[in-house]
């Protein structure tokens, strides 16, 4: 399925510039402040200890962690995009 994919973007440049337009949007809203938000809630915890982890801070560092993993996986997606759209403006596909 992988494959096909990439096979359908190589095919379709416009596809994949949308893609690449969403992906970079995408990075940009989930990246925004990421590691002002990660200094300051392991600050937190280690300044308040168990006690703010039960307050939610353990909950809030779960999700910027996921922000994080959810940031590179639309930084692949715009990565393979410009791979993508190089080699066919290049006539490499």
């Amino acid at each position: 399925m992988r494959t096909t994919i990439i096979n359908y973007l190589a095919r379709s440049p416009v596809s994949t510039l949308c893609l690449m337009t969403v992906s970079f949007l995408g990075f940009g809203c989930t990246s925004l402040n990421l590691f002002l938000m990660f200094h300051a809630n392991l600050e937190v915890i280690q300044r308040h200890g168990w006690m703010i982890l039960r307050e939610g801070a353990a909950l809030q560092f779960i999700e910027v962690v996921s922000s994080a993993f959810v940031s590179v996986i639309f930084y692949s997606l715009w990565k393979l995009s410009e791979r993508l759209i190089v080699d066919w403006m290049t006539n490499k596909h």
